[in-house]
């Protein structure tokens, strides 16, 4: 009876051993370096794809065998430096399984020496170090995948690494709708392609289920527990894993789920893969949805300013670099390309009336006596013409009131500051016709004299003249002059009359039955001649 149960403590000892080993996808070896005679566990064979060769005698070549061939060499290189040096043995390798599948090995082993120190004996285990191998794929695949590679996106990129490396049939990456029922792909891979986005509600669905959860796995039978889920029923999908992309502010924001049409072979690494890659495409969706955004609010200035006239710029100011925004440049005239960063693009076409007032603006904000800065100039344009502006700017200083910054915007104010001068114009006229009717003579020569010289102010001449006109003899009488023609026009004694035929331009009014208009009298003209 001792010897039963004995016999019986070891047969449960080494059960408990081979549940472990299997639990661990391990198995134990022993090498006899005297005989070169190998032991092996059963686990061992079908770590190393050997199923069917179990039964034939365990030895070196036949190990050697297993390895797969770009592997070979440097594995068989390891070992038998370990055993010449006597150390222990740590090598690591990949085996080409019956089925196509490709497996990582890991193999360490203790030396036993022989009283002269040699080693005689290696034992050891054998261990399958496929999972761990995949997730440092994973994280260095992560590591280097930037935002897409050529016309890829990030996360086509990484839809189809997950396909391929889970061995599933279809991926999609979701972006979660405001209402967060609704979602939009932004990558479909499908059966070894990409397939076009599109937007689906999450109702009936696993990626319903999926939403708002770290993993959501169904290892078989999801078409079964979604009946109404018709992508899953029309690609008979068996399998499903999902993941929710979190903000960082834990709000969910996106999905990504991959479908299988067979059972799930290694829900842990999945699971695992998933959870990873999860984190970083979350990252990368808000920082899209950030960009999206900031995007759209640059659109929707860019488009206020442009609707009210107005250009935006950024002055480095102890660099002497500027910004100008491209309205900016065109509201000068100006192509994107024409147009420096100097701060000299603005200062030097200042109108030379408006320069000193500016610049005096500009310094007291500068010395932070005024909380803004803001002045109305003109500046010139590219073509040589000038344009009115208000220019609005804020300085940013340091503690020590130093200016390291300042931006602002400038609206053009031409039609405004045009209407304005046109209206103070016709307010000039409308107070002229008042004093000329409103003036009180006694003759009309004194009535004629004081409207001749209030039309002079008006228009800012010094010669005027008032003639009356004789239809019949088509003649001219001079009635009244103004003081500075006889200085001007170096007359001693004016005629009194004067002949239509022979006057110039100021009888071409009579000839056309209109007003004559010239305002750069020194230029040429046809018609000046005669009088």
């Amino acid at each position: 009876t001792e010897i039963n149960q004995t016999r019986a403590a070891l047969k449960e000892s080494n059960d408990r051993l081979k549940l472990a080993l299997k639990s661990a996808k391990a198995g134990c070896w022993e090498w006899d370096l005297r005989t070169n005679e190998n032991i092996w566990s059963d686990e061992i064979w079908d770590i190393y794809g050997l199923k069917s060769y179990q039964g034939s005698k365990p030895s070196y070549d036949l190990w050697l065998q297993s390895i797969n061939p770009n592997d070979r060499d440097i594995a068989s290189s390891i070992v038998q430096a370990a055993a010449s040096s006597g150390e222990k043995l740590n090598v690591e390798w990949r085996v080409n399984h019956e089925d196509g599948k490709q497996q990582w090995i890991m193999s360490r082993g203790e030396p036993e020496h022989d009283e002269y120190g040699r080693v005689i004996r290696y034992q050891g285990v054998v261990i399958d170090i496929t999972d761990r191998k995949r997730i440092e794929e994973t994280q260095a695949f992560l590591a280097q995948t930037a935002s897409g590679n050529g016309d890829e996106t990030f996360f086509k990129v990484i839809a189809r690494y997950l396909a391929r490396s889970l061995e599933m049939d279809f991926v999609c990456i979701d972006m979660l709708e405001g209402d967060g029922l609704t979602a939009r792909t932004v990558a479909i891979w499908s059966d070894d392609h990409f397939d076009d986005n599109i937007t689906y509600t999450l109702k009936d669905t696993p990626c319903g289920e999926a939403v708002g959860k770290t993993i959501c796995c169904f290892p078989s039978k999801v078409r079964q527990l979604f009946p109404k889920d018709i992508v899953l029923q029309e690609m008979c999908a068996e399998s499903y894993v999902g993941v929710t992309l979190f903000s960082h502010t834990l709000k969910p924001i996106g999905l990504i789920a991959v479908i299988g049409r067979k059972p799930l072979k290694d829900r842990w690494l999945a699971e695992t893969m998933m959870e990873m890659v999860g984190v970083r495409a979350a990252a990368e969706m808000e920082r899209l949805d950030a960009e999206e955004a900031l995007r759209e609010r640059t659109e929707r200035y860019e488009l206020v300013m442009a609707g009210a006239s107005a250009a935006i710029w950024d002055w480095d100011v102890p660099n002497k670099r500027v910004f100008f925004s491209p309205q900016w440049k065109s509201m000068r005239g100006y192509a994107e390309n024409e147009v420096s960063d100097s701060e000299y693009e603005w200062k030097n076409n200042i109108h030379p009336d408006d320069i000193s007032r500016v610049m005096a603006a500009l310094k007291n904000h500068f010395k932070e006596q005024t909380p803004v800065f803001e002045e109305e100039y003109s500046v010139r344009c590219k073509n040589g013409s000038y344009k009115w502006i208000s220019d609005r700017g804020i300085s940013l200083f340091d503690k020590a009131g130093i200016v390291l910054r300042m931006a602002g915007s400038e609206v053009d104010i031409t039609e405004r500051k045009n209407a304005e001068e046109k209206r103070e114009l016709n307010e000039i006229r409308l107070k002229t016709m008042l004093n000329i009717i409103q003036y009180r003579a006694n003759t009309s020569e004194e009535f004629l004299k004081n409207a001749l010289n209030e039309v002079l102010k008006l228009t800012g001449s010094k010669i005027g003249y008032i003639l009356f006109y004789n239809e019949e003899s088509k003649q001219f009488t001079l009635n009244t002059w103004s003081y500075a023609v006889m200085e001007e026009c170096r007359i001693v004694q004016p005629p009194t009359v004067y002949e239509l035929e022979k006057t110039g331009i100021w009888g071409e009014a009579v000839r056309q039955r209109t007003a004559i208009i010239i305002n750069d009298y020194n230029s040429y003209h046809s018609s000046k001649k005669g009088y």
